[in-house]
């Protein structure tokens, strides 16, 4: 009988009977099954693809975080031999030892061992109780933009977006984390060296946002001085702050929503530490 996890597959529910039932029809099944089974990078990889905006090297959490959020795990390099997914204890179990919460992120072989598990599952399974011991669910979901906010950035650009008093009391602290512990809404994904360009930690520079011509609208700046509707910060600001969400002609809304994933992909994921967390 098929496994996962060591748990009868009759045991699951039934959407997890059903998803693990797409997995077998596409090749996706038991451990053993040689090149058909899970791998990192034919079928996992591509689910993580809103988490590498923060598990990467590089991304803005530095050694003093209270959090210690520098020792995070990055899926970019997920078999680093320091500070890869699969090569990581789990930094809340460094910081609360005593918590219930696995001591590896994944622990190959045994997904219910793997907290990696824990972090991507449906929030209404409450497989995170504490979220002072064990975090929040992933991928986090980072607020909107706020009415007050967007009538900020509005009034900056419509005021020539210079580097002065408003701008550093009122704008900088939605692009910028204000204590440098934390993190904006922006800088969370929007840094020097960064996989999503545009660096928001400085926005006059030749990689921020004033004056500097849109990757993906080349026709706009991404900040245009004088000109909010003109400016493809704005335009997508406006769409998170509204409630015009899907895609547009300016492209995704920022902050870009995060979905859970959900039931069959964490079953992948799952299948994936079964077989042993192949690459």
């Amino acid at each position: 009988m098929c496994h996962m996890a060591g748990v009868p597959l009759a045991r699951l529910t039934a959407t997890w009977r059903a998803a693990l039932g797409l997995m077998v029809a596409f090749g996706l099944g038991c451990a053993g099954t040689g090149e058909s089974g899970v791998t990192y990078t034919k079928d996992v990889s591509q689910l993580f693809s809103d988490c590498v905006l923060c598990h990467q090297p590089g991304a803005p959490f530095g050694p003093d975080s209270p959090f210690d959020l520098s020792e995070e795990p990055d899926v970019l390099h997920p078999y680093a031999p320091e500070d890869g997914l699969v090569t990581s204890i789990a930094h809340w179990k460094r910081n609360h030892p005593d918590g219930l919460i696995p001591d590896q992120l994944v622990l190959p072989g045994q997904p219910d061992d793997s907290f990696l598990i824990n972090k991507i599952s449906d929030p209404a399974l409450n497989l995170l109780p504490n979220p002072d011991i064990n975090g929040v669910s992933m991928p986090f979901q980072i607020k909107r933009v706020t009415t007050a906010e967007l009538a900020a950035v509005e009034q900056w650009v419509t005021s020539g977006a210079q580097d002065d008093d408003f701008y550093r009391t009122t704008v900088a602290p939605i692009f910028v984390s204000p204590n440098g512990y934390t993190y904006s809404k922006c800088d969370l994904c929007h840094f020097a060296g960064a996989t999503t360009p545009m660096d928001l930690r400085d926005p006059f520079g030749p990689d921020g946002a004033v004056g500097v011509p849109s990757r993906f609208r080349s026709d706009m700046l991404r900040v245009a001085p004088g000109d909010p509707d003109g400016s493809l910060l704005v335009q997508r600001m406006r769409q998170s702050a509204g409630d015009n969400l899907p895609t547009s002609e300016f492209g995704a809304p920022m902050p870009k929503p995060t979905p859970n994933l959900s039931e069959a992909q964490v079953a992948i994921v799952r299948q994936w530490i079964v077989e042993g967390a192949r690459p």
